[in-house]
């Protein structure tokens, strides 16, 4: 069914303004929607970002928004987001036989320690790898 069919089905068969309105507006966007299909490979939806993002909105109310300054939010949202990268998958992942126990052992492949907050310690620490001079306080 095209989409010139579809909207010609919906006048004629939906009684609600409201869903011939929202018919209306997808034809219109059509042009928009149908570049994710020219990208071979990708996702159709947006379903595995939409869940991250019902999460964290939902966290984010709880705590009432942010208070404070823009970098103050802007480091509760990285502490959020390595929170969210090292925790331990449910129950329910584990028993439906997934080889991974969190989304930065998926990701990686391996894992530092079968404790996530060991792992999240380990990946966080620079082991060496580069030197940085720690920052300078001043008293008084």
């Amino acid at each position: 069914m095209s989409k010139v069919q579809l909207l010609e089905w919906g006048e004629k068969s939906i009684e609600l303004d409201s869903v011939k309105d929202k018919l209306r507006s997808l034809k219109d966007k059509s042009s928009q929607l149908k570049m994710a299909y020219e990208m071979p490979g990708c996702y159709r939806t947006s379903n595995q970002i939409d869940r991250l993002m019902n999460y964290q909105d939902r966290i984010l109310d709880d705590m009432q928004y942010f208070h404070g300054t823009i970098e103050a939010a802007r480091l509760q949202m990285r502490a959020h987001a390595l929170l969210w990268n090292f925790h331990p998958y449910g129950r329910r992942k584990l028993d439906g036989g997934s080889d991974f126990r969190s989304p930065f052992e998926a990701l990686n492949g391996f894992s530092f320690n079968i404790n996530w907050l060991h792992n999240l310690l380990l990946a966080g620490s620079l082991n060496g790898y580069r030197t940085v001079s720690p920052p300078c306080y001043k008293s008084g």
